[in-house]
């Protein structure tokens, strides 16, 4: 989020500091409250030091429709910039769509949109966590049973 923030400054293109929004579409486990907080801390900083003018977070509650709400309302008070972290891979194309095509730069995060116009920070989990899956296995002599936990059903 921070590095996000940063290439956002004035001098990256915009004529004032720029406006942020966040859409997250789940607020209901740990790391999405840590997420938000620290999004909130690293804004209210960059708000300080005049690197964005404001920002505003919108939560919901993992549905499509209710991310859609969200983004419409966001679109109306015309932000510069929609971090979004989405309910669904691609039910929010067409509002994304609307974004981008209004002039808001929408950048989707840990649970992405395939929205065309839309900046993808995405990570590869299944490659990252192949090393430590593979050491795993070998430490319980590729014998026994492993719990997974998963994370927000739907999420991308």
């Amino acid at each position: 989020m921070a590095a996000a923030i940063a290439l956002l400054t004035p001098s990256a293109a915009l004529a004032k500091p720029p406006f942020i929004a966040m859409s997250n579409a789940y607020y209901g486990n740990n790391w999405r409250h840590q997420m938000v907080d620290a999004f909130r801390k690293t804004a209210d900083q960059a708000k300080k030091d005049g690197l964005i003018s404001g920002y505003v977070v919108l939560n919901g509650d993992n549905s499509v429709s209710g991310q859609t709400s969200q983004m419409i309302d966001l679109i109306l008070r015309k932000p510069d910039v929609i971090l979004l972290d989405a309910a669904s891979l691609t039910a929010l194309n067409g509002v994304v769509q609307k974004a981008c095509a209004v002039g808001i730069i929408v950048v989707a995060f840990d649970s992405i949109s395939s929205a065309p116009c839309a900046t993808k920070v995405d990570w590869d989990f299944a490659n990252w966590q192949r090393p430590l899956t593979d050491g795993i296995a070998k430490l319980m002599g590729a014998k026994g049973n492993l719990i997974i936990v998963r994370g927000v059903r739907g999420s991308a």
